[in-house]
């Protein structure tokens, strides 16, 4: 008898870690869409987030990227021709790697340019960019290119294997439970306990859209999607690594993280984070859910599905690179994603795991460099209860007092409209940093810059250049049970009329 189970045992456990080669090729798609998307919003403030002239000179983001900052090609240069270069040629990369030519290289190649993007300003990042960048690491050593694309013209790919299943697809399951699992058990907050964390979320005028806004007109159902979120991720997510039931498990999984996201897109502005998180979802489809969409297109369009063998089989096969790095690569990255698991759960559970030594120095440090730390704390251990803007006002040396943060407006305190406030999705990030104590320096950095670019592009002559400016810092607090007035907090000045 145990003879006989054997097999469709060890079959089940390799469903969960096998990955169609389809769903691969889908994934890869998505990601490079993802990356390009990305350097297009990250373009529109180039100088400002990756150059000396910007906020946040060479200097000055060594103190907050830590020692590895070094490794990062944009620290090479600090004027504008040379982000712009780097852009490109991320950008040619991405394209390269969407149609899944020499689809190896250009992962390399996206995934180094990447990183070295994060290590330049790594105040502008986000649970998306960590998504993003352990997505394109574990991609590196899987099949992203044996199926619909241009390598699988060029050589013949693994038609008969629809399936494969390695270290690298382990990981990659991985990084999407320990997504939800860290998040759902960092969210230990009184707001997620008492059911009003989702009212405060929404009331982050910052962050929530319109849409969001109009959820608020019905109170009695944010609790129910409060708790929903927080046990979903908690103990929802375990059903990944049930054997039985597989198919329709996981594709009823697929579906709703990709409600989720859509929701999250709806509701708030979270950056990159909720579309890398549905591309993220792309692998886990199961084969028979690829064979019935690629059926009816080949149907559709009156082609032949040439893939051969019984849909439902799983080729836990080596990939291309497990046959080329053997066991001792393949051991390597088990290493490796043991460290990043035990990151997480070092972060989730601080207390349980933070004091140990499961965590050899060495892998840790490799983690850091390698941008594969983790920490998925988003609305958590609570929402903020904090908006806030930026007031910045400068006098010119004809005693003109000018608003620096918006040089087409006249100067003034009041309350502006927080969703359009800030020029870059990513500034939203700089008011939260900026009134935090571990930043001082970039208080002072923010304002030189202000006034850097009003004297470049605003002022006409020598009579129009800010030659005093200050920072202020107004923050709004929500509460449910209250209103609590406004806080106004000076951040920086600047004069240059003392000697």
């Amino acid at each position: 008898m145990g003879r006989r189970m054997r097999p469709t045992w060890l079959a089940r456990m390799a469903e969960l870690i096998a990955l169609d080669l389809r769903a691969l090729a889908t994934f890869r798609i998505g990601l490079a869409c993802v990356v390009l998307a990305d350097l297009w919003n990250r373009a529109t403030a180039l100088e400002a987030d990756y150059t000396d002239f910007g906020v946040l000179p060479r200097e000055l983001a060594t103190q907050f990227a830590g020692p590895y900052s070094s490794w990062s090609l944009y620290m090479l240069r600090g004027d504008v021709a040379w982000p712009t270069t780097l852009f490109i040629v991320t950008a040619l990369a991405a394209v390269l790697l969407a149609v899944g030519w020499y689809t190896r290289l250009a992962t390399i190649v996206v995934w180094l340019l990447l990183i070295s993007l994060h290590f330049r300003n790594d105040l502008l990042l986000d649970g998306g960019d960590a998504v993003l960048s352990g997505c394109l690491f574990w991609g590196m050593f899987l099949p992203l290119g044996a199926d619909w694309s241009f390598d699988a013209r060029r050589r013949d790919s693994q038609a008969g294997t629809p399936s494969v299943a390695s270290v690298a697809t382990i990981a990659l399951v991985m990084l999407i439970f320990l997504v939800y699992f860290s998040s759902g058990f960092m969210k230990r907050g009184e707001s997620w306990e008492n059911g009003t964390a989702l009212f405060y979320a929404l009331n982050l005028e910052v962050y929530v859209s319109p849409l969001g806004r109009q959820l608020l007109q019905f109170p009695r159902i944010l609790p129910w999607l409060t708790y929903t979120v927080l046990y979903a991720e908690r103990y929802g997510i375990w059903l990944l690594w049930l054997p039985w039931f597989h198919v329709p498990l996981r594709t009823t999984l697929v579906m709703l993280g990709w409600l989720f996201h859509l929701s999250l897109i709806l509701l708030l502005d979270l950056g990159v984070f909720p579309f890398v998180c549905l591309v993220a979802w792309i692998p886990l489809l199961p084969t028979p859910v690829w064979d019935a969409l690629t059926g009816r297109w080949s149907k559709l369009f009156n082609k032949s599905n040439t893939r051969q063998g019984p849909a439902s089989s799983v080729a836990p096969i080596p990939s291309p690179w497990r046959r080329r790095l053997g066991w001792l690569g393949q051991a390597a990255l088990l290493f490796v994603l043991y460290g990043v698991v035990m990151a997480n759960l070092t972060a989730t559970f601080p207390n349980r795991f933070g004091n140990t030594r499961l965590i050899p120095t060495g892998l840790m440090n490799t983690i850091d460099a390698l941008r594969l730390q983790q920490g998925w704390a988003l609305y958590a251990p609570d929402p903020g209860e904090r908006d806030g803007w930026f007031v910045a006002t400068g006098t010119l040396a004809n005693g003109t007092l000018v608003d620096l943060w918006n040089p087409d407006q006249p100067p003034t305190d009041d309350k502006p409209n927080l969703n359009t406030y800030f020029k870059h999705q990513r500034w939203k990030r700089l008011g939260f940093l900026a009134v935090d104590s571990k930043y001082l320096p970039l208080r002072r950095a923010l304002l030189e810059w202000l006034v850097r670019q009003w004297n470049r592009d605003v002022a006409k002559s020598p009579q129009e250049h800010v030659v005093r400016a200050e920072l202020r810092y107004w923050i709004e607090t929500t509460k449910a049970d209250r209103t609590v007035p406004w806080i106004e907090i000076k951040l920086a000045e600047i004069d240059e009329t003392e000697p």
